[in-house]
């Protein structure tokens, strides 16, 4: 398996944030294309029914959310330990007196080595696994007939 990447835009750009800046205001003076942002979980938020993801610049403000069709897929595999690498891809101008932010969001997949034991022997097994998360190497591991105790990131898989 290799990285993937999903395209989107940024929800609710045109809003305040909770300290009152405007995220307008944020995306004119600070964000560039290729600039790095950072998501955060909001599972309490109301308005995300358990999956909303705040996206941040990497130096701290708000800049929107992660769309809810894309963030119920996403969410979970925040939850699970996915590694994404969220990037902008473009300012853009929906009209004149309104920026929106395209995004790029990256899967990082990753090497896990999986210890445990062979289901049928018993024997000690440690297997490497690419996926994107533990949990999913964890299903791998299950799948190829292991009784898993221990998994461990061991880098990026290489493309």
């Amino acid at each position: 398996m290799v990285n993937y990447t999903i395209h989107s835009k940024i929800a609710g750009v045109s809003f305040n944030n909770d300290d009152g800046s405007s995220r307008q205001q944020i995306i004119q003076t600070f964000c560039n294309a290729g600039d790095e942002l950072t998501l955060k979980r909001e599972p309490n938020n109301p308005y995300g029914r358990g999956n909303a993801i705040a996206v941040h610049l990497s130096t701290g403000p708000q800049l929107g959310y992660i769309e809810h069709g894309l963030s119920r897929d996403l969410a979970p595999k925040i939850d699970a330990g996915t590694r994404l690498r969220v990037t902008i891809a473009a300012v853009t101008a929906a009209d004149k007196s309104t920026l929106g932010v395209d995004i790029a969001i990256e899967v990082v997949m990753s090497r896990y080595r999986v210890t445990g034991a062979d289901k049928k022997t018993g024997v000690d097994k440690v297997i490497t696994v690419i996926d994107e998360s533990p949990k999913e190497a964890e299903k791998q591991a299950w799948k190829q007939g292991m009784f898993v105790s221990d998994v461990t990131d061991i880098g990026p898989a290489s493309m």
